[in-house]
């Protein structure tokens, strides 16, 4: 384990760029949720921050190996990290630990009172979880589904953002690893989505949510396919049309004849993040 540890230096960091009054914050937030993480993940978890990424890499993995009793809330604990590096490790490891971690984050998201960075981080794991686990999307509780759409029309933009993708995800085709088949995607998501196209203005969420439709719609059944091209064609005959959302529906009305073959790849996920 010697290659995980961060070693002190004499200004008061370790080797992970944390220093020690944030490393004991981890471990008060451990106390506070009444599950004791061992020495070996508290060190694993000091790693997740380290500038390099080879290094968090290894951790991550190292993590996800050993997933002890304290890993999942010791990761949530770290999802209000101002230290970019550090919050992202740890929405990353959650998404690997896959559906183990989804009722946690779905407890967490919620709370009311959750700070906006934290609660975006939450629903990026989610993102996570969906990208890599693409069998568990058209099995999704309708509760959870429910809360995504909440924080999709939150004030908060950047939950916003990553809850659009999440459900984009969700109503998305992809690819079953462990069977070797394609699947279908949320048939239920794709038609909130659809009704999101309909009825919302919001020119900084909405060409997110038509890159998905159009996503979907290219690897979808004709009739399946026809209905959201049916939908996006109105919608971009709106004469009160944002110029932006407009042009995002005519760049995917382009590619209706390109019909994309049943893929492991899925609609553009790039903007995940942290």
């Amino acid at each position: 384990m010697a290659g995980f540890v961060g070693v002190i230096s004499a200004g008061g960091r370790s080797g992970s760029g944390r220093s020690v009054c944030e490393r004991k914050s981890t471990r008060r937030a451990s106390v506070r949720i009444k599950v004791s993480a061992s020495a070996e993940l508290t060190e694993l978890i000091d790693v997740l921050g380290d500038d390099r990424v080879y290094k968090r890499d290894e951790a991550i993995a190292k993590i996800v190996e050993n997933n002890e009793p304290a890993t999942i809330p010791s990761l949530i604990a770290l999802l209000g990290e101002p230290k970019v590096s550090l919050r992202r490790a740890a929405c990353q490891t959650l998404g690997k630990l896959g559906d183990e971690a989804v009722p946690a984050i779905v407890e967490l998201l919620g709370e009311d009172e959750l700070v906006p960075v934290k609660r975006a981080t939450g629903v990026k794991v989610l993102n996570h979880v969906y990208t890599q686990h693409p069998e568990l999307r058209e099995t999704i509780a309708q509760e959870r589904v429910d809360l995504l759409y909440k924080h999709l029309t939150s004030f908060d933009p950047v939950t916003k953002l990553a809850a659009s993708i999440c459900l984009g995800l969700i109503a998305s085709p992809g690819w079953d690893k462990t069977k070797g088949e394609p699947i279908e995607g949320n048939r239920s998501v794709r038609e909130l989505l659809k009704e999101y196209v309909r009825t919302s203005d919001d020119v900084a969420i909405l060409p997110t949510v038509i890159l998905y439709l159009g996503g979907c719609a290219r690897r979808l059944d004709p009739d399946d396919a026809d209905e959201i091209y049916r939908i996006l064609e109105e919608t971009a005959s709106r004469p009160d049309l944002d110029d932006i959302i407009k042009e995002t529906i005519l760049t995917e009305l382009a590619k209706k004849d390109g019909k994309d073959m049943p893929s492991r790849l899925d609609p553009p996920a790039a903007a995940m993040g942290s």
